[in-house]
């Protein structure tokens, strides 16, 4: 998970604002409906933020692990978790109208690569029919064929220049239907050709996402039931703000607190250690009059260790007695002075 962190932060480009645009362009929602955008590596929320600016119907639900751009992209999506991705996500399958994946950019620890994890990871959130936006570096295509190859209606577009110079990125188009085997081999052939060329040449041969059709993703509603959208990590903060509003909080807290030691009456008379001890355990803290003084009390119990060495014909022998020391001092508000009672 460490590993996971550092690359959350290091793989982190977000998508130009340029680029989600070109993209945007491409939606389009068939009718009324709830419309539900995910985005599993949601940065600061910023992409899915402006995907969905406008459209009324739409919903936004966004996971980062990063705990800054977490607490960021809180302030702009309907629906944030904080966590890993990978790993402690609880999420309704085929729940989402559309997945918007621009996972880190790595290696995973066994060779392979890490976008190629997220996408076989979060391809099963996506409805029957409904649509991944997928961007990756072009060294990144390689891995992510066969995974890629299960989609229908397949596209690749490059990065315009001078963005496509940055990190060589592309952004891959799939919409979740069943495929036939040949046309599954036939897609892993097409991108491996394009992963094996080198990246200036991909350009050229490749659309660019300026280029893609209006209305060309059309969208299917995302089915009108609760969903479960949560992450196994905890955040305080939000916690305590729920808690705090809720009314059982005032009746817990009523039912729990301390009964006043004020009432409390001995059986039998205190004896002097017995007030020591109270004194010590803090009964007594705090301002007191006595014939005209004004004294600030705090008791407390100090650890003590004496050491006693005892030496033989072959050895030293060294003993250490451990004993607590109750210790009452007061401040004299009058005098302005520190002195201990006891």
């Amino acid at each position: 998970m460490a590993r996971l962190a550092s690359q959350a932060k290091m793989g982190y480009y977000p998508t130009p604002p340029e680029i989600v645009e070109h993209i945007k362009t491409g939606l389009a929602l068939p009718g009324p409906g709830l419309y539900r955008l995910l985005d599993t590596c949601c940065g600061k929320g910023e992409a899915l933020a402006q995907l969905a600016a406008g459209l009324s119907e739409v919903t936004t639900y966004g996971i980062e692990l990063d705990e800054d751009r977490y607490r960021q992209a809180f302030q702009i999506l309907n629906h944030v978790v904080w966590g890993d991705s990978l790993n402690e996500l609880k999420i309704s399958t085929r729940a989402f109208s559309l997945l918007w994946l621009n996972p880190p950019y790595d290696w995973d620890g066994d060779g392979g690569r890490l976008e190629s994890q997220f996408l076989w990871a979060h391809r099963r959130y996506i409805v029957r029919g409904g649509w991944l936006v997928f961007i990756i570096p072009h060294r990144a295509l390689k891995d992510a064929a066969e995974p890629l190859s299960k989609l229908a209606n397949l596209q690749i577009y490059a990065f315009p220049k001078p963005e496509f110079d940055v990190f060589k990125q592309v952004v891959v188009l799939g919409q979740n239907k069943d495929c036939n085997d040949a046309n599954n081999a036939l897609q892993i052939a097409v991108i491996r050709s394009y992963a094996a060329r080198p990246p200036e040449e991909v350009w050229e041969r490749l659309p660019k996402t300026d280029e893609i059709p209006p209305g060309s993703i059309i969208l299917p509603p995302s089915p009108d039931r609760q969903i479960n959208f949560s992450s196994e990590r905890l955040d305080t903060e939000k916690a305590a703000a729920l808690v705090a509003k809720s009314p059982l909080w005032q009746e817990l807290e009523t039912a729990t607190a301390a009964k006043s030691l004020h009432d409390i009456r001995p059986l039998a008379p205190l004896r002097q250690g017995h007030l020591a001890m109270l004194l010590a355990g803090g009964l007594m803290n705090g301002e007191v009059e006595k014939d005209g003084r004004k004294l600030v009390i705090k008791g407390s119990v100090e650890k003590k260790i004496e050491t006693e060495t005892e030496t033989t014909d072959t050895y030293v022998i060294e003993r250490q007695t451990l004993s607590f020391q109750i210790v009452i001092r007061a401040i004299d508000l009058n005098a302005r002075e520190i002195f201990t009672i006891s």
